[in-house]
């Protein structure tokens, strides 16, 4: 499966390495109440020390809307495991409630978590606006708008090197597998394989609901999406925004219009390039094999014309399955340092 080759370059090379004691002015964070006790300076500076088990504890998010977290968080490669949350009509939940400019979140686990929140609702936070790096997480997410498996919304904030292995329900727009909303957002190096279930919602996809603005590179999606408009396997919508090196291998099922295997519109001056979908592409009105409507530029992109079911597509080209496994079909694409075949053309990092 792609999803096995790729998962084991994360865990093998993205959070390997040794830890060392916490320098002075750096706040250890040995227990649960050391995690709570976070919200009494938003600003300082934390190292996770152990894993710690969460079973059991009704945790509250570090922070809120309005009180930022500001500092730095180093989770050690360690894993916070059984998380749950459960709040109702509360903007920005998730284990930081919210993420502000110049705060830095990195190399963390988050492991069988259970978030639920309202607006604005990510296990790992609600709103980021900072740096996230070297994260993965797995586990359930609900929430109404901007849902997502990390992030619920990304405004401005930069993503790399990150997974979510993710079930994602929401009942508002914009939900996807790593983000709910990516706005003036970066995302690169990252990956959901996700179920995305956004029934009354527009904008849903497996790796973002929506890239307005955003550059999303070096990424991708395996999963199944489902919603009403605007839906597709890695964005539901690109809207000026910039989708490069990347695939999605998703099932995506809509009742609405602007459905695509890669992303349901690209729209205003969106770019894609350097893209490709493999998954069945279903909706109830304007469908295509990579995407669904694009008003902007489609370079060297592709899709499956036997695995997407799809003979049209608002930009791109189709190609046989047995030309999607064949490198020669993938005009000016770098196999030196980005991809690599496998069966189909993986990346690299």
């Amino acid at each position: 499966m792609l999803k096995n080759f790729n998962l084991s370059l994360v865990l093998a090379g993205v959070m390997g390495g040794a830890f060392a004691a916490p320098s002075a002015g750096v706040i250890p964070i040995n227990t649960i109440q050391d995690l709570e006790h976070i919200n009494s300076n938003l600003a300082g500076h934390y190292v996770l020390m152990k894993n710690l088990n969460l079973t059991g504890v009704k945790f509250m998010p570090i922070g809120s809307a309005q009180n930022q977290f500001t500092g730095y968080f180093d989770g050690g490669g360690h894993t916070l495991s059984n998380l749950t949350i459960n709040v109702s009509k509360t903007n920005a939940t998730g284990l930081f409630a919210s993420v502000g400019e110049g705060a830095v979140i990195e190399n963390l686990n988050l492991s069988n978590a259970n978030v639920t929140g309202w607006v604005s609702t990510g296990i790992l936070t609600g709103v980021n606006a900072g740096a996230i790096n070297h994260v993965r997480i797995s586990g359930n997410v609900t929430g109404d708008i901007n849902t997502g498996g990390l992030v619920g919304a990304n405004n401005v904030g930069k993503i790399s090197y990150c997974s979510a292995n993710v079930s994602v329900t929401a009942n508002g727009n914009f939900a996807g597998g790593l983000v709910g909303g990516n706005s003036e957002g970066t995302i690169d190096h990252s990956f959901a394989i996700a179920t995305v279930e956004d029934p009354n919602g527009n904008h849903v996809g497996g790796l973002v609901g929506d890239n307005y603005n955003g550059v999303i590179s070096q990424s991708y999606a395996e999963g199944a999406v489902s919603g009403i408009d605007d839906v597709g396997g890695l964005s539901g919508g690109n809207d000026m925004g910039e989708l490069s090196n990347a695939f999605a291998n998703v099932s995506v099922n809509a009742t609405g219009d602007f459905v695509g295997g890669l992303t349901g519109d690209n729209i205003e001056s969106g770019n894609i390039s350097n893209a490709y979908s493999l998954g069945h592409v279903s909706g109830g009105g304007i469908v295509g094999g990579l995407v669904g409507y694009s008003e902007g530029g489609v370079i060297n992109a592709y899709w499956d014309l036997d695995t997407s079911g799809q003979e049209k597509s608002g930009g791109g080209v189709g190609e046989s399955d047995l030309a999607m496994q064949n490198q020669n079909t993938y005009e000016n694409w770098d196999f030196k340092t980005v991809w690599q075949m496998q069966k189909y053309p993986l990346l690299r990092n």
